[in-house]
């Protein structure tokens, strides 16, 4: 029998993007899906838009749960409140505000029983804008231009530099949250934690497999977007405080060297972003953070270069 796979998509305030979602789970030609969908409290109409579609769900799906939030308790909860009720043998995250082409769970699923040592499979996506709608996604860049090489011995060390793993593009074996466990609900970027604790010991195989199954739709109110707007000061500010406590989290498994010029390297996009948007408060804060760092002595030589180019050129204070 095929195994069940678990689609699990948490849902805020993205009532424009659910048709794409939910059509995109309704056209997978896999069968044994069952599908967790919860709506972490929306403002808009997210939660009735999800409920026009239950019908059709139950009808083509082995299994389906619909949970709303009484209040909203943020992403990486609402994950873990679907994962307890997951009951795959694979599980597959899908953001609300994405989408999947109709052979992508079970291409999935052919290559993790090809490939049994594989805990994690990671697939390319295409990006897709806020406009484009199903069906007529207008394809742009593929998120991996050239295959990455998922080496599990030198996987933490890669992470830890730069987050390479599109974790939409991700199917996880369940058994890899029972050994490791859920999201850390203490930090608000849930993936890179999971990504570094499960990578850690050099034990969790990870495989990539080059075929874009993935529309990954990047939100111009996104975190991590560079559109300037009224809230992008305290949301980078957010964004980068938080990714620092993971770093630091894992800096004994890092080493003080990978940790330093990565924390340098970080503080030092951070001030190129302030300047080039003109975010005074923000380049405030992070002049008082450089100012403030202590790890100077571990930093390695190409990062200190590195740092006295980029501070020639802006010419800082």
């Amino acid at each position: 029998m095929l195994p069940l796979v678990s689609v699990v998509v948490p849902c805020y305030n993205h009532e424009p993007f659910l048709d794409d979602c939910l059509m995109g789970i309704l056209e997978q030609d896999y069968e044994n899906i069952e599908l967790l969908i919860c709506d972490d409290c929306s403002t808009d109409d997210s939660y009735n838009r999800i409920l026009d579609y239950k019908l059709r769900l139950e009808s083509k799906l082995r299994n389906v749960i619909i949970v709303k939030n009484e209040v909203n308790v943020g992403v990486t909860k609402t994950l873990n409140k679907m994962l307890k009720l997951a009951q795959g043998e694979l599980i597959k995250i899908i953001a609300s505000d994405d989408a999947m082409v109709p052979h992508a769970i079970r291409t999935m699923v052919q290559y993790m029983q090809q490939n049994t040592k594989t805990d994690v499979l990671i697939t390319n996506g295409v990006r897709i804008s806020e406009s484009q709608h199903y069906p007529n996604y207008t394809l742009e860049d593929k998120i991996y231009k050239s295959p990455p090489k998922f080496d599990k011995k030198r996987l933490f060390g890669m992470i830890y530099k730069r987050n390479i793993i599109f974790a939409p593009g991700a199917m996880i074996r369940r058994d890899i949250y029972i050994k490791y466990g859920l999201y850390n609900e203490n930090r608000y970027i849930e993936d890179l934690d999971f990504w570094l604790r499960i990578s850690k010991n050099g034990e969790t195989e990870f495989s990539f497999l080059n075929a874009a199954l993935i529309y990954y739709r990047k939100s111009s109110n996104s975190i991590t977007s560079l559109k300037n707007n009224e809230n992008f000061q305290s949301r980078r500010a957010k964004f980068h405080i938080a990714e620092k406590e993971i770093l630091n989290d894992y800096q004994n498994a890092a080493g003080h060297r990978l940790h330093a010029d990565t924390i340098l390297q970080r503080i030092l996009e951070e001030m190129i972003i302030s300047k080039k948007y003109r975010l005074l408060d923000y380049e405030k804060i992070i002049q008082e953070e450089l100012m403030n760092y202590n790890m100077w002595k571990h930093v390695s030589m190409l990062m200190k270069v590195k740092y006295h180019l980029i501070e020639l050129y802006y010419n800082w204070d």
